[in-house]
């Protein structure tokens, strides 16, 4: 009997997704949680969409899996992770796709991940965790004539870090954490790193991984790399920033971070986000980690992918790695 996946997500990433497992000849249909109205468009197989829902709906959520008989759960989307809806799945025997709350906090705690990447040697900027506005204030004031990142802890749709290039920016980038509301209670400041940035993705399972591309997209909202930061302006794959040199440095780092949580007895399963900067010296360093798909990366990797997209999920949950085509 064909399968029913529910994929947790809209925008995008959800629609490429959905088309993504509807290209399975294990599957025969989807719904999307809240999906959009591109998804129905795009695919062939039936989907059906919730939206007037959102991804932290668990209750709803859990709702629909059970009455609709859902054989798989993406659960693709960076709010969903943090309010522990695979946690809940599973705790219901529903099978999901996609990391616990407490792997997850490696994307939605940026204070608790920085502590992470240094408590385990992984490539990481000079760093300041701060919890009040005057802490960061003093210690810039102390460093003085120098570019910093200021970026609140919590989850902010991509829009969370600032940069500032001088004394008063950086001041002013602080200030304005509050803005974020929880998500800003913490924020961080960070040395500016200076190079070319990329995505790199791996489907990890526990201590197991496989990377499963390369994207770079443009994050800044106006031509010339002007502007505030966003979600993805747009994006390309792979980016010649890439070489068999960097591969080598990510498989590395993502060895590290699947061990290191592994360790700590949060084993991650799901899609493990890498954002990366190479340096003028071809070293890479670690801007972040998300706990799903980019977007808007998945949107230009997910369609080069040769395999079947639900068997590769599939094995994962089982504990197997097959190759990535």
């Amino acid at each position: 009997m064909a399968a029913t996946v529910l994929v947790v997500d809209g925008g995008g990433r959800a629609a490429t997704l959905v088309h993504k497992y509807s290209q399975s000849k294990h599957v025969g249909q989807l719904f999307a949680v809240p999906g959009n109205d591109l998804i129905q468009i795009n695919t062939t197989k039936p989907v059906r969409i919730f939206p007037h829902l959102r991804t932290t709906n668990v209750k709803e959520i859990i709702g629909i899996a059970k009455k609709g008989k859902v054989d798989l759960v993406d659960v693709a989307q960076d709010d969903a992770v943090a309010c522990g809806l695979t946690d809940i799945l599973i705790k219901n025997k529903i099978r999901v796709f996609g990391p616990t709350k407490a792997s997850g906090q490696i994307e939605w705690d940026k204070a608790w991940a920085r502590k992470f990447m240094k408590k385990f040697n992984l490539p990481s900027p000079q760093f300041k965790i701060c919890k009040r506005e005057n802490e960061g204030i003093k210690f810039i004031n102390k460093n003085p004539d120098t570019k910093w990142f200021i970026k609140a802890s919590g989850l902010a749709a991509g829009k969370g870090a600032i940069f500032t290039r001088n004394n008063k920016e950086a001041i002013s980038a602080i200030k304005q954490m509050k803005k974020f509301g929880k998500s800003g209670k913490t924020y961080l400041i960070e040395r500016c790193l200076e190079g070319e940035e990329f995505s790199a993705f791996a489907l990890v399972s526990n201590k197991n991984f496989q990377i499963i591309g390369f994207a770079q997209d443009n994050k800044q909202v106006f031509d010339g790399d002007k502007g505030p930061n966003t979600g993805g302006m747009g994006c390309s794959s792979p980016p010649q920033v890439v070489s068999l040199k960097v591969e080598a440095q990510v498989k590395s780092i993502i060895k590290k971070t699947a061990q290191g949580l592994s360790k700590l007895k949060r084993p991650y399963v799901g899609i493990l986000y890498l954002g990366g900067m190479v340096d003028k010296n071809g070293k890479v360093w670690i801007i972040e980690f998300n706990a799903r798909w980019g977007d808007p990366e998945a949107q230009v990797i997910l369609p080069s992918i040769k395999n079947d997209y639900f068997e590769l999920v599939t094995s994962a949950l089982k504990g197997s790695m097959p190759k990535i085509k």
